[in-house]
């Protein structure tokens, strides 16, 4: 009986840690959604509308989607997989292209917004007139550049990753060579550790010239 009991316990722990992790990346979802929705909102009141004044409004609102973008990509993945045992990603070939690009895709764009966000602070901080960089016009630009760029390096998951194996499975592997687990690691590179480090020095820059200007003014 002691066992029985036990061995109930202990299934019942693994089908709620089950429920969790299936559940978890929905909940992420509908919030992560919801507060981006807010906080595009937010930009787009009067207050903000002023982009010439302050155009990093446009690298954030363009975060805001992205960020919501992501969201559906893994998540709705992990999400599906947990509570019904398959993904859009398996589903067929040309979701799989599709949700396999938009997962890449997403994620690096929203990375290097932030990057110019940062960088747009430095250079407002080390010289007093506008550059081109903090035009408004220019980072519409800016931001065209990286989405074009960021879907030519992930074109090629469009055109070649994903195809029918002999018996009717999905393959998410390119005929021609081999894409994953190579594309993870440049991924992770482009993503994380490039992006990351620029605007880690560009914020510590930012944090010690604002430390040195509250110095001067304290003196």
């Amino acid at each position: 009986m002691t066992i029985f009991n036990h061995n109930h316990t202990s299934n019942v722990d693994i089908d709620n840690r089950q429920k969790f992790v299936s559940y978890y990346p929905l909940a992420l979802i509908i919030f992560g959604t919801a507060l981006n929705l807010l906080n595009f909102s937010i930009l787009w009141r009067p207050a903000f509308r002023d982009t010439h004044k302050r155009p990093t409004i446009h690298y954030m609102r363009t975060i805001a989607i992205f960020d919501i973008l992501m969201l559906y990509g893994w998540n709705f993945d992990h999400f599906l997989y947990g509570a019904y045992g398959f993904t859009l990603s398996g589903y067929s070939v040309p979701f799989c292209k599709i949700f396999s690009f938009w997962n890449y895709f997403t994620c690096q764009v929203s990375a290097w917004l932030r990057v110019f966000i940062c960088l747009d602070r430095y250079l407002s901080l080390s010289y007093l007139h506008k550059t081109w960089f903090s035009q408004s016009k220019n980072v519409i630009t800016i931001i065209m550049c990286i989405i074009t760029i960021a879907t030519i390096i992930s074109i090629h998951i469009l055109l070649f990753a994903c195809h029918y194996n002999i018996d009717g499975s999905i393959n998410c592997q390119a005929r021609l060579y081999e894409i994953y687990p190579i594309w993870d690691y440049m991924h992770l590179a482009l993503y994380n550790g490039v992006s990351f480090i620029m605007l880690l020095v560009f914020v510590e820059i930012v944090q010690f010239k604002n430390l040195k200007f509250n110095i001067v003014l304290c003196q």
